[in-house]
């Protein structure tokens, strides 16, 4: 087969998706793989996860396993190519259902077959990141980023990992600038390169946020919304992710708001609780004894320390909150992706699967409300935590396929 350098059409796409859709022919499958283009150009990855349209994801998986493993694919194309899309579009969809640990064992088992290979690397790069191993994942993508001369998909790679490694607090401070800087200029480039793909905007919004700017970040949750292909398969996953963005830079935004005027109401209180030291000095300077001087200002600073520490306090408990509100709703996306993963399987066990999912959400929150600092609500946290593991033993005892 002729090699396609820009691979396949849009009326390509939907005409070997329908086929697969009617009976998942191995062959099928092998025909939308070799009609893809090389796999370092710009877009691979895009045409690659149209699979993602395929109703059957779980016989699909089978086909590409069986390709994977094959030990020779007859193909008109080269056939380690055709094995690599494979493998790179199951490493998608792993890497989609969060299955990371299946992920890694994945990367592992086919590094010798595929190691010289720039998006398998990238691949690499992002199993870093999920391990928090931010500096060496950062080392690895701009190696890739060498040797693809700077393709889009690599150097937002770069961008978005530096924002995760910043929002999660494992990069370090020292390198933030010089860090921000390159990612900033790099998802630029990317968004020049394709004004059209969201998560471009989304990585920028994100970067944004971690400067203060947070207007103009919530400006571009939108335009990613707005850029986002109503008829793509993965279309509410995207959806999910910009809206879990935009609710992180709200709270950010309102979290710094809330810090600066703390800030300011403490500066307030101690300058006024300083005038007030003074004139009260000043008010004892025909008083008999030093002594008095002392007690007087002993006394008027520790009511200064008392304000301070109950200003702290409160300070912990709003902070404490956000947090367990960006818990909620991480864990509300987690089942709302999942449950568009579960779309497909019958309803009463995909009811049983969220139904398991809500009571794990349930005993997460209710941790959160026992173990964060300045939060007074722990008698009902543990109701809340008691109603979780009621809703988690239920599920053991009444769907036990569901749990195997």
């Amino acid at each position: 087969m002729e090699r396609n350098p820009n691979g396949l059409s849009a009326a390509e796409i939907d005409t070997l998706v329908d086929e697969l859709n009617a009976g998942l022919e191995r062959e099928v499958v092998l025909r939308f793989l070799q009609r893809l283009p090389d796999d370092e150009h710009p877009d691979f990855y895009r045409q690659l996860t149209e699979l993602l349209r395929v109703d059957d994801q779980g016989r699909l998986e089978e086909r590409l396993r069986d390709i994977l493993e094959s030990e020779a694919v007859e193909v008109e194309r080269d056939a380690e190519f055709v094995r690599f899309a494979a493998f790179e579009y199951l490493a998608t969809y792993y890497r989609r259902n969060y299955d990371h640990s299946t992920l890694r064992a994945f990367y592992s088992q086919h590094r010798d077959d595929f190691r010289e290979r720039p998006l398998y690397r990238l691949g690499e790069a992002r199993l870093l990141a999920f391990r928090d191993e931010y500096k060496s994942g950062l080392r690895q993508v701009r190696e890739v980023i060498e040797e693809t001369g700077q393709q889009k998909d690599v150097i937002h790679e770069f961008s978005r990992q530096v924002a995760s490694g910043y929002e999660d607090g494992k990069l370090p401070a020292e390198d933030r600038e010089e860090l921000m800087k390159e990612a900033m200029a790099f998802v630029n480039i990317a968004i020049n390169r394709d004004q059209e793909y969201g998560r471009y905007y989304q990585t920028k919004a994100r970067l944004l946020a971690l400067q203060g700017a947070f207007d103009e970040a919530g400006e571009l949750i939108e335009t990613a919304i707005e850029n986002e292909d109503t008829s793509r398969s993965d279309y509410r996953w995207r959806i999910n992710m910009y809206n879990l963005t935009r609710t992180e830079v709200e709270a950010r935004s309102t979290r710094e708001r809330l810090k600066a005027e703390m800030e300011e109401n403490v500066s307030t209180a101690v300058e006024r609780l300083e005038d007030d030291v003074e004139k009260r000095i000043e008010s004892l300077v025909d008083a008999e004894t030093a002594t008095m001087r002392e007690e007087l200002r002993e006394e008027t600073m520790n009511e200064l320390a008392n304000k301070s520490r109950d200003i702290q306090q409160r300070t912990e408990e709003m902070e404490s909150r956000y947090i367990q509100i960006l818990g909620f709703f991480t864990g509300f996306l987690v089942i709302a992706v999942t449950t568009t993963n579960v779309a497909r399987l019958p309803f009463e066990q995909a009811a049983q699967l969220v139904f398991l999912l809500t009571s794990g959400l349930l005993v997460a929150i209710s941790g959160f409300g026992i173990l964060l600092p300045g939060l007074k609500s722990t008698k009902r946290s543990i109701v809340v935590m008691v109603l979780g593991f009621a809703g988690l033993v239920l599920s053991v005892v009444l769907f036990p396929a569901v749990i195997g």
